[in-house]
């Protein structure tokens, strides 16, 4: 767990407009507020941006963790194992 105290909303659905709607509705929210939050990078993660995830995680663990991923990946696994929402949040190098 990241914050003290800590709630974890598990939210499973399918991927329909209506879910979406809902998810960023309360992400919004949640931002609105200024309640700090982070997301499962494996589940509804359209909301993302690579300053979400650097505002979220901090620059410093985004950086740590890109390093991580390049000092235990070849070029050629990370290939394999980057995707569509990686890229699109800075992850993917």
């Amino acid at each position: 767990t990241k914050f003290d105290p800590t709630c974890t909303l598990e939210i499973d659905a399918p991927d329909t407009p209506q879910m979406r709607e809902y998810a960023n509705r309360l992400w919004t929210n949640l931002e609105q507020a200024d309640i700090p939050f982070t997301m499962h990078w494996g589940k509804f993660n359209w909301f993302l941006t690579p300053e979400r995830v650097r505002s979220m995680y901090g620059q410093q663990n985004v950086e740590k963790w890109i390093a991580s991923r390049k000092a235990l990946l070849s070029p050629e696994v990370r290939s394999v194992f980057t995707n569509d929402f990686m890229t699109s949040v800075g992850l993917a190098t």
